[in-house]
């Protein structure tokens, strides 16, 4: 498997997940198949992320980890706590987490769009036409940014916070794990992602054999406009 920023940051939906750890690494894995075949059935495929997180203690590790679960999980939307364990005198957590791949067409009005594909869960990832290419599909991610900002007012009511024992800081990232089960070559087309270390690869076209797999990130600067409007493109697929 071809790894490029392989668990570099923590992803959004870690941070959904675990909002006060130190540090979260995770993947959502995606096939080309799945995406093509959402977009002509409409019908949704489940989306399995697992998320790995370092917090101060152990015990932190389960408090704060069952706090977020509460708040966040949704009948849509399965949080599932793995374990915590103590390495090094720190906690080291392992959740999983079940969304899903949805369609979807837009909207008449854009400030409805989020809350139509989220369908009252806290995160999802939904296929929809491109906006300029009709030979594309875009891929992208939308999150309940006001459920995940309640989920932190309660996070900072904890003791371990209130003493200033955990300063609530979460170092963060987005990657999907696109594999090509297609017979033939796919290209992605990448637009506020990195898919390298090298910024030229920025906006270039990730071409995938059959077989393939290849880790795309979201940058920086596409996690901000996430946080503040609840969606971001994460990629565009060829589809002929």
């Amino acid at each position: 498997m071809g790894r490029i920023q392989m668990w570099r940051l923590a992803p959004v939906i870690g941070a959904a997940l675990l909002l006060s750890s130190c540090q979260i690494d995770s993947t959502a894995p995606m096939r080309a198949f799945d995406i093509t075949n959402v977009a002509q059935t409409g019908v949704p495929v489940a989306v399995n992320a697992s998320i790995s997180a370092v917090f101060a203690s152990r015990s932190w590790c389960q408090d704060e980890g069952a706090m977020a679960i509460a708040a966040l999980s949704s009948a849509g939307v399965a949080i599932q706590p793995v374990a915590c364990r103590e390495v090094g005198g720190q906690g080291a957590g392992q959740f999983s987490l079940t969304t899903s791949l949805v369609r979807t067409a837009g909207g008449r009005d854009p400030s409805t769009v989020v809350e139509e594909v989220l369908d009252g869960n806290p995160v999802r990832f939904a296929v929809f036409p491109h906006g300029t290419r009709k030979e594309l599909l875009s891929v992208g991610i939308f999150l309940d940014v006001a459920k995940l900002e309640a989920a932190k007012a309660q996070l900072v009511k904890m003791p371990v916070v209130q003493e200033g024992l955990d300063a609530g800081q979460v170092g963060l990232s987005l990657s999907i794990v696109v594999t090509n089960d297609l017979p033939n070559m796919a290209k992605f087309y990448l637009k506020d992602v990195s898919a390298d270390t090298d910024p030229s690869y920025d906006q270039s076209v990730l071409e995938i054999p059959p077989g393939g797999s290849e880790t795309i990130t979201l940058d920086p600067e596409a996690q901000t406009k996430l946080m503040q409007r609840g969606w971001v493109n994460f990629f565009a697929m060829a589809v002929r």
